[in-house]
């Protein structure tokens, strides 16, 4: 790719694509706001000329209306007209894709039940669940593009989560998700865990997963914990708070952010039941 297509490319999803997202329909651009955010050094004829030229316009779906400023410098100011065809087109997507992500999950838990049961899926450490899980949401969407584990969220870059499914900004320092439509943080109560490995778990649920998920308000209702109790651990007693481990959880939950969802994965018998809190 040339600097010249990157400078495009750029300036499309940093300024272009937002603008038509909000509902607008003009954007003034500075020259030497875009050089200063791409850490470029004496290349602003080249920013100029990216967005002078045609070919930015047939490529992005924009019209160039006026150019204000010098022939070449950091205060030359382009307006575009927005037409928006092209992110109308990929947000529709987008919409459809944030819609059905409940019911992915849904049916990627269904099938993890069904494997745990069959044999066919035997968890050792939580890797395993976020990787199993991983495996399922991939071949039920059909591609792997927007759904990554153990990654990071623009909103908060300095955190990273277990899975999340959203589209990657690779215009900033470390690749994150900018737009995330599901995160979810596991963890796993194996039934070869002491109860001292257990209660750290259970802890770091309630001192970082909820408090981590309550920081990040987007998306709403697609933020989870997932809870894998094959050994009933969560039922105990807490002496502490007097109640039950679960009930606690819920109780930090409904404190701090109810909108935050619950998976409880517990196992009966030989299979698993797992409901949504």
């Amino acid at each position: 790719m040339t600097l010249a297509d990157e400078i495009r490319k750029f300036v499309y999803e940093k300024y272009i694509r937002p603008a038509c997202e909000r509902g607008k329909k003009r954007i003034t651009i500075r020259a030497g706001d875009v050089h200063r955010e791409m850490g470029l050094v004496s290349r602003m004829p080249a920013v100029c000329s990216a967005l002078g030229a045609r070919k930015f316009e047939s490529m992005y779906d924009v019209k160039l209306v006026r150019r204000e400023g010098p022939t070449q410098g950091a205060n030359v100011y382009f307006t575009f007209e927005l037409r928006c065809k092209k992110v109308k087109q990929a947000l529709t997507k987008d919409i459809i894709s944030v819609q059905q992500i409940p019911w992915f999950l849904e049916e990627s838990l269904q099938t993890l039940s069904k494997d745990y049961a069959g044999g066919d899926f035997i968890p050792l450490l939580e890797a395993d669940v976020v990787g199993y899980l991983y495996h399922l949401l991939v071949s039920k969407i059909g591609n792997a593009a927007k759904i990554h584990i153990d990654t990071r969220i623009c909103i908060d870059p300095n955190k990273k989560f277990d899975l999340v499914i959203g589209r990657v900004s690779p215009y900033v320092e470390r690749p994150c998700i900018e737009k995330p439509g599901l995160i979810i943080e596991v963890k796993f109560f194996s039934s070869g865990f002491t109860d001292q490995q257990c209660r750290i778990r259970y802890l770091h649920v309630i001192k970082d997963d909820i408090p981590k998920l309550t920081n990040i308000k987007e998306p709403l209702d697609n933020r989870y914990i997932l809870l894998f109790d094959e050994n009933n651990y969560l039922k105990e007693f807490d002496t502490k708070s007097r109640t039950s481990i679960i009930s606690q959880i819920m109780r930090v939950r409904n404190r701090l952010d109810p909108r935050i969802k619950i998976i409880y994965v517990k196992k009966v018998g030989n299979g698993l039941k797992w409901s949504i809190l």
